[in-house]
């Protein structure tokens, strides 16, 4: 009788050890706040107004196959000391339920300064030192371009407004630098960004078609911050 509780032991180890592989912190769907502190690089003084996007990611798997993406988005902005707090999460809708290997990403923005993108394992090294931003403006308008890219979360759901404030905020600080048609074009798809974070739907259809410049100007003025 001893060998077979033996036995029958094992898996049930297994299953407890994989299931604990999976985050503790995150076994019930509860991710803690988040504290965190930014600073210039060179000048080491607190950076306030940095914003700070939460990304949660993570691998939803089949038997046909497994799939990455994002599932939520948080937000915060530094304070005059250059700290913030990303809120808690309690995963209410079960979102990540059946999602595995489970990260945040975090994505830092404020305007002057390089955009950032972190890891948790790299946020745990504070303060964070941002970088003064030395590039052209060519090259500011096509990093703008890729934020929109890179934030997208498909499966944010309402959580997709918690986006607004970082493409508001990169909108305002390029629409009255444009030179160029590419700069249009680049400012367009931050605009576009901004409001589809707004709305939180995929469905910019208007009157039979696509939002203009104009209209996504327009509904961003009508938006402050």
């Amino acid at each position: 009788m001893k060998k077979i509780r033996q036995f029958f032991g094992f898996p049930i180890l297994l299953l407890v050890l994989i299931f604990l592989s999976n985050g503790c912190a995150t076994m019930a769907g509860s991710w803690p706040a988040y504290h965190g502190k930014i600073v210039d690089a060179q000048t080491r003084e607190p950076l306030e107004g940095v914003i700070v996007l939460a990304a949660w990611h993570g691998t939803s798997s089949s038997f046909a196959h497994s799939q990455s993406g994002c599932f939520h988005l948080e937000s915060s902005r530094s304070d005059k000391n250059g700290e913030f707090v990303i809120p808690e999460w309690k995963d209410k809708e079960k979102k990540s339920r059946g999602i595995m290997d489970r990260y945040i990403k975090f994505h830092l923005y404020r305007p002057g300064y390089e955009y950032m993108t972190l890891f948790e394992e790299t946020m745990i090294e504070m303060p964070v030192k941002m970088e003064k931003f030395s590039g052209t403006l060519d090259e500011l308008f096509d990093k703008g371009s890729s934020i929109v890219r890179w934030t997208q979360c498909g499966g944010a759901g309402k959580y997709e407004k918690n986006k607004y404030q970082l493409l508001k905020t990169l909108y305002d600080e390029l629409k009255n630098m444009e030179q160029t048609k590419s700069h249009s074009s680049n400012l367009y798809d931050i605009g576009e960004g901004a409001v589809r974070s707004l709305l939180s739907t995929d469905n910019f259809m208007s009157g039979g078609g696509l939002l203009s410049a104009d209209q996504i100007k327009k509904i961003l003025e009508e938006n402050p911050l």
